[in-house]
């Protein structure tokens, strides 16, 4: 109600040349770790971009960004109306506050917003939960658990030698990549993607996951990592402790970065700043690629 009313009061001014930003929570009382939807929304004359404001590291405060929704766009009596949807959480109790907005340039930002985060040990008062007394169980019981569990244990095991027969008989991803280098395999890839990335202005979403991809396999290929499983975010907590320099560390982290924001986010970049990542990703795996020759073993 008050973003509301706020909204109306603010309404004259959208007319004019300022940008306006807005935040508001679907709740503002939660437990520890539950999700919380956050609807930024930037207004601005329909002449300008209406660009939501970024959170490259993940977090709005003391808040973690769990998932970044679409940004939804309309413009409608002359005003230019961008909406993006993050889901947040907090792994800390008390209260907290989702910190002032500001917009991507000058403008009104949002109001701040306090949020309580209660313990998973308190009832909907806000009062400890009492200690349940134990419960007590048949003792026929614990004929019918052991054999359930040991059944299982089996199972598990059985499962597991299965899969180790199945892997034997496959070539390990290494050695496969031994006859040819990774920085090859990569750099054909983004030839390829640069060729047929398209000549229109705006290139499809395709090419910045099809981007992605490609760098995810170098990283599986030359260093073992299997970067095709894992999120953005783990692959980059996972290369802190790889031997990289810190300037191909952060160009990696810029890598996926921007290609995050076409991919999660819906922007819409142009064809030329797809070319500039691609240049970009050619540099990573040239300053990564493997220096020692490897020879190829003779019958």
């Amino acid at each position: 109600m008050r973003t509301a009313i706020l909204f109306l009061l603010l309404l004259p001014l959208l007319a004019s040349a300022e940008t306006i930003v807005t935040a508001e929570v679907d709740r503002d009382t939660v437990t520890v770790g539950d999700p919380i939807l956050l609807t930024v929304t930037v207004r601005a004359p329909a002449s300008d971009s209406a660009a939501v404001p970024l959170f490259p590291g993940g977090m709005i405060g003391p808040f973690e960004i769990l998932e970044s929704l679409p940004v939804e766009e309309e413009v409608k009596d002359g005003v230019r109306r961008s909406a993006a949807r993050f889901r947040i959480t907090a792994f800390e109790t008390g209260s907290m506050e989702i910190p002032s907005i500001s917009p991507a340039e000058e403008g009104t930002p949002s109001e701040a917003i306090p949020v309580t985060i209660r313990s998973v040990g308190l009832d909907p008062s806000g009062e400890p939960r009492p200690v349940k007394e134990p419960v007590p169980y048949p003792r026929g019981l614990l004929a019918y658990i052991v054999p359930a569990a040991a059944a299982l244990l089996l199972l598990a095991i059985a499962l597991l030698l299965i899969r180790r027969r199945r892997r034997k008989g496959e070539p390990a991803r290494e050695e496969r990549a031994l006859s040819r280098p990774a920085h090859e395999i990569a750099l054909e890839a983004l030839r390829e993607l640069a060729e047929h990335s398209g000549n229109g202005e705006r290139p499809e979403r395709e090419a910045y996951f099809r981007l992605s991809w490609i760098v995810r396999e170098y990283l599986w290929n030359r260093y073992a990592l299997p970067a095709p499983e894992r999120t953005s975010r783990e692959i980059l907590r996972e290369i802190k402790r790889r031997a990289l320099s810190p300037e191909a560390k952060g160009m990696l982290r810029e890598l996926f970065t921007r290609c995050d924001l076409v991919k999660f986010r819906g922007d819409r970049p142009e064809r030329s700043d797809l070319i500039e990542l691609i240049g970009r990703a050619k540099e990573f795996v040239e300053m990564t690629r493997e220096r020692v020759r490897i020879e190829e073993e003779r019958p």
